[in-house]
């Protein structure tokens, strides 16, 4: 939490596509609040970690109705997300 000490490294990043985005809000203005992606890189037990937030598996649960409209939208943004990490870990 921010301005409190932490046992380990903690780091939050923020990222978008605008175009994604776009065509997510623009089936449904709520999934703004899933955006912008984030991604956290952290420490445990001195081992550095990323974590990520996958739309692909949480949308359609919160938005189901959203992948009718936008179709596979969310698991391209999946991979690109994993691809963004996997280069990361690289």
């Amino acid at each position: 939490a921010k301005g409190f000490p932490q046992s380990e490294h903690v780091k939050s990043l923020d990222i978008c596509a605008p175009a994604h985005a776009n065509a997510l809000m623009g089936a449904e203005r709520l999934t703004g609040l899933c955006m912008p992606c984030s991604i956290l890189i952290f420490t445990d037990k001195g081992k550095t970690k990323i974590a990520a937030m996958r739309p692909g598996a949480v949308m359609p649960q919160i938005f189901p109705h959203v992948t009718e409209r936008v179709g596979d939208l969310p698991q391209k943004i999946d991979a690109e997300i994993k691809a963004i990490l996997d280069a990361a870990a690289r």
